[in-house]
């Protein structure tokens, strides 16, 4: 387990808290630990995994200089938006670049990784050009207004929830494309695969006033890092854990998850 002195540079870490199974992402920065919410915590009760994003965005990537991201006068200026990256080696994908807690740019593939949820540094190298998808029709993605984090993504079952604690939602008119990249029915956890990790998207769902118990009604969610098993096994004293470091009183983590997705290239089992 890592000391709360530890002295390691700044950028995000895949950790886990005390003996949860789960792996998730949290910012290094003055000693502690931050979320995407307004919270810093110790690094004592975490077990610390690789570095997924070095300090300083892109500009700390070896090449960045170079990269096709720095046609638009720098890679912190890029705005957010639905983009079709093409690769040196061929092919194409869609990534929805956003904005970190730090202020830098960051891309995110949509094919596993519901933007806004974690950063992931990519194979920047690799990359030939860029291009914007432009809007059509009716927008398929939403963003909010942090109080100190700036615009980031949110799923359309998020808006409620967000309007209701007083931030600023609007509509992001990407095009339908980006629906290629949207978890389906064919990625419930019945078809997940056993005894390896993978990613788990874990729904925070709303409490009822009255009784106190967990609705249906989800209100957001995380993409999680666990071996799954093909069975609830969460314990609630990690249930609790995990609840503990989430910013809001009426919603809690669902007893399961919902929704599984293949690592990313980020993600590695070293040093781990």
């Amino acid at each position: 387990m890592s000391q709360a002195i530890t002295v390691r540079p700044e950028g995000h870490y895949w950790v886990r808290f005390g003996t949860s199974p789960l792996w998730d992402v949290m910012y290094w920065r003055d000693g502690y630990f931050w979320d995407t919410a307004d919270g810093g915590y110790k690094a004592d009760n975490f077990e610390v995994g690789p570095q997924v994003f070095p300090p300083g965005g892109l500009r700390a990537i070896p090449g960045a200089e170079a990269h096709p991201l720095a046609r638009f006068g720098s890679p912190a200026a890029v705005d957010p938006g639905l983009y079709r990256v093409h690769w040196k080696s061929g092919g194409t994908s869609l990534a929805a670049i956003g904005m970190m807690s730090d202020g830098n740019r960051w891309i995110a593939p949509t094919n596993w990784l519901r933007p806004c949820e974690m950063p992931s540094a990519g194979e920047w190298a690799e990359i030939d050009r860029i291009e914007k998808i432009e809007a059509e029709q009716e927008p398929v993605a939403w963003q909010r207004k942090h109080p100190r984090q700036g615009w980031q993504f949110v799923d359309a079952q998020d808006i409620e929830h967000y309007r209701a604690h007083g931030q600023e939602i609007r509509p992001l008119y990407l095009s339908p494309s980006v629906c290629e990249g949207k978890v389906t029915e064919e990625a419930t956890m019945d078809t997940a695969p056993l005894d390896r990790d993978i990613l788990v998207w874990w729904p925070i769902v709303a409490i009822d006033e009255e009784t106190g118990d967990l609705t249906d009604t989800e209100v957001g969610g995380r993409w999680l890092v666990t071996e799954w098993n093909g069975g609830c096994w969460l314990e609630p004293d990690v249930l609790n854990a995990l609840n503990s470091n989430y910013f809001d009183d009426d919603c809690e983590y669902a007893r399961a998850p919902k929704f599984w997705r293949e690592l990313p290239a980020a993600f590695s089992q070293e040093g781990v």
